[in-house]
C-alpha cells in the first residue's frame, strides 16, 4: 500500500505536467495569434479543441473572439488602439507597426497613414516611400501625394531634413504620372502640382493641364479647361473654350449642360453663335425627356430669354392678358425672368401663387428660390409677391413659406421690406411666430443688425487704405441698416402693443361692454384670431365697433 507522502509525491508530479503542457499550448497559440498569417478559422478550431480539453483558456479566448469580428489585422489593430484598456491600445500599435514594416503587405499603406496620425511618424513615413517608389502598386498616387503634401504650410527653411526628403521624393512620383498620358491619376497629379506645388512646378502643371483640356473624350476635359479658364490669360482662356465648344457638341457629356451655360455667361459672341440653336433644341429636348426641370429653369429659360435672345431666332412672350386657362403659367415665366412689373400685374388679375404646373414648384416656390440671393430685379419680385400675400391672402397670411419655415413677415424683414412687414402686421401675420432655427421676425431683424455691423467691421479692415471705397461701402450699408433699424423698431412697438390691446379687449368682451374706445386701427393691428373672436361678438348685437 502506497504511503500518503508518496501518493502526494504522484499527483504533484502527474499535475506538474499537466500544467507544463496546458502552459506550452497556451504559448504556442498565443504565437499564432500574433502570427497574422495564421488563417483564423484555423486558430478558432485549435482554441475551440484547448477549451474543450481543459476549459482554461479564458485570456486566449476573449483574444480570439475580439480578433473574429475583424475582415483583416489592420482593422484589428485600429479597433485595438481605440481601446479603452491600456494592453490593447500597445497591441494595436504593435501590429500597425509590424503591417507598415511588412512591404508588399495588403495593408501597408493604410497602416502607414494611422501611425502618422497617431505618432509614429518615421515607420510610417518609411512605408509610404517604399509604397510611391513600386510602380504599379494601387497606392502608389495616394503614398506619393501624402508625402508631397508633408508640412505643406510649413516655409521651407523651417522644415525638417526628413520631411524635405519625403517632400521630394513625392514629387518626382507626382511628376512623372501628371506626365503619363492616360495615366488614371494624371489630372489628379497635375492639380496637385497646381495646387501644392512651388512657382516652378505650378508652371509645370499648367502644361499638363492644357494637354488634357485639349484631349476630346478626356475623363477630366472639362475640369482641366474650368481651371485654365480661371487663370486669366488668353492663351489659356482660348485652350479652356475651344475644349468646353467641343464638350457642349459631345451628345450625352456628362458636363455638356455645363460647357454650354459657361459659354454663355461668359463667352464672347463667337461662342455664343457656335453654339447653335438645334444643338440647344437638344439639349432642351433631353432634359425634358430626364425630367431635370430644375437645371431646364436654370439655363433653357434664363439663357434663351435674356436681352439679345434674338441671336438664337426665338423669343418667349409672356401673356399680360392671358386667357383662364394659361395665367398661371404666364405669372411662372414672369418669376423666372424676374420681371416685377408683369407679376405684379398679373397677380392683381388673380393669378394664382399656389398654381403648380407639372407636380413640381408651385409660383410661390418659385419667387422664394429666387429670393436666396437677391438681385435688385428678384427683391422687386419677391416684394410685390409678399406685398399681394397682405393684400389679397392668397395664401394664409401665417403659413411657413419655405423650408426653414419662414412666413412672409419673417421674410419681409430678413430682405428690409419696411412698408410690407407694415402691410403684414396690420393684415394679421403674427409676430410670436418662429422659423426653424427658433427665431421670430423680430429677432431676425435684431441678427440682421448685427451681421451688418460684423460685415462693415470687416470691410473696413478690408478696405483702409481706400479711403473712398470705405466710404461708400458705408454709405450703402448705414442706409440698409437704417431700413432695419425702422423695422426692428416697429416690430419692438408692435410687439408691446398687441398683448395690451389683446388684453384690454378681451376684458371688455367679458364685461359685455360696447368696445368703441378701440379704433379701427388698433383693431386692424391685432391678430386675426383676437380679431375674429372681437368681430364675433359684435355679430351678436351685444357691442358696437367704433370708428
Amino acid at each position: 500500500m502506497l504511503s500518503l507522502s508518496k501518493l502526494f509525491l504522484i499527483l504533484s508530479f502527474f499535475f506538474l505536467n499537466i500544467s507544463s503542457e496546458l502552459q506550452a499550448s497556451q504559448e504556442t497559440i498565443k504565437e499564432e495569434i500574433s502570427n497574422e498569417n495564421t488563417p483564423p478559422a484555423n486558430l478558432r478550431r485549435k482554441v475551440r479543441r484547448e477549451t474543450e480539453e481543459n476549459k482554461k483558456l479564458p485570456e486566449i479566448c476573449r483574444q480570439i473572439r475580439k480578433q473574429e469580428e475583424y475582415e483583416n489585422p489592420y482593422t484589428a489593430a485600429v479597433k485595438l488602439t481605440n481601446s479603452s484598456d491600456q494592453q490593447d491600445k500597445i497591441r494595436g500599435f504593435s501590429l500597425l507597426k509590424s503591417i507598415a514594416l511588412q512591404n508588399g503587405h495588403e495593408y501597408q499603406y493604410e497602416a502607414a497613414q494611422a501611425l502618422i496620425i497617431i505618432g509614429d511618424k518615421e515607420v510610417g513615413r518609411n512605408a509610404l516611400i517604399f509604397i510611391a517608389q513600386k510602380n504599379n502598386h494601387k497606392h502608389q498616387y495616394d503614398a506619393a501625394l501624402s508625402l508631397f503634401k508633408i508640412n505643406y504650410h510649413t516655409p521651407e527653411v523651417l522644415r525638417k531634413r526628413s520631411d524635405v526628403i519625403s517632400r521630394n521624393i513625392g514629387l518626382t512620383v507626382v511628376q512623372s504620372i501628371a506626365q503619363q498620358k492616360g495615366h488614371v491619376h494624371q489630372y489628379e497629379a497635375a492639380q496637385a502640382l497646381f495646387n501644392f506645388g512651388e512657382k516652378k512646378e505650378k508652371e509645370g502643371s499648367k502644361s499638363i493641364l492644357r494637354s488634357i483640356a485639349r484631349q476630346k473624350g478626356h475623363g477630366h476635359q472639362y475640369d482641366a479647361a474650368k481651371i485654365l479658364l480661371n487663370l486669366g490669360n488668353r492663351k489659356d482662356n482660348e485652350i479652356g473654350k475651344s475644349a468646353l465648344r467641343s464638350i457642349v457638341q459631345k451628345e450625352g457629356h456628362a458636363h455638356q449642360y455645363d460647357a454650354a451655360d459657361y459659354l454663355f455667361e461668359h463667352g464672347h459672341e463667337e461662342d455664343k453663335a457656335f453654339v447653335k440653336p438645334y444643338i440647344i433644341q437638344e439639349i432642351r429636348d433631353t432634359l425634358i425627356d430626364g425630367h431635370h426641370r430644375e437645371f431646364l429653369i436654370r439655363f433653357f429659360l434664363k439663357q434663351w430669354c435674356s436681352p439679345d435672345d434674338q441671336r438664337l431666332g426665338f423669343q418667349l412672350m409672356i401673356e399680360t392678358s392671358p386667357t383662364k386657362k394659361s395665367y398661371n403659367e404666364a405669372l411662372q415665366k414672369a418669376l423666372l425672368l424676374k420681371n416685377a412689373e408683369v407679376v405684379k400685374s398679373l397677380l392683381q388679375q388673380g393669378a394664382s401663387l399656389t398654381y403648380v404646373r407639372d407636380g413640381y414648384y408651385s409660383n410661390l416656390q418659385v419667387a422664394l428660390n429666387y429670393g436666396k440671393n437677391l438681385t435688385s430685379a428678384s427683391a422687386s419680385v419677391l416684394k410685390n409677391i409678399l406685398d399681394i400675400i397682405a393684400e389679397r391672402k392668397q395664401v394664409e397670411i401665417n403659413t411657413p413659406l419655405d423650408t426653414e419655415n419662414n412666413t412672409a413677415l419673417h421674410l419681409a424683414t430678413l430682405w428690409g421690406f419696411k412698408d410690407t412687414v407694415q402691410k403684414l402686421h396690420v393684415a394679421g401675420a403674427l409676430l410670436s411666430l418662429k422659423n426653424r432655427e427658433g427665431k421670430t421676425a423680430l429677432q431676425i431683424a435684431e441678427d440682421t443688425i448685427l451681421k451688418r455691423d460684423r460685415w462693415l467691421a470687416g470691410y473696413r479692415k478690408k478696405y483702409s487704405s481706400n479711403p473712398a471705397a470705405l466710404s461708400g461701402l458705408e454709405k450703402k450699408c448705414d442706409a440698409a441698416s437704417q431700413v432695419i433699424q425702422e423695422i426692428e423698431k416697429y416690430l419692438k412697438e408692435a410687439k408691446q402693443c398687441v398683448p395690451s390691446l389683446k388684453t384690454k379687449l378681451m376684458g371688455f368682451i367679458q364685461q359685455g361692454l360696447i368696445v368703441q374706445t378701440i379704433s379701427q386701427k388698433d383693431l386692424e393691428r391685432l391678430p386675426s384670431d383676437l380679431k375674429e373672436e372681437v368681430l364675433m361678438s359684435t355679430l351678436k348685437g351685444n357691442e358696437f365697433l367704433g370708428g
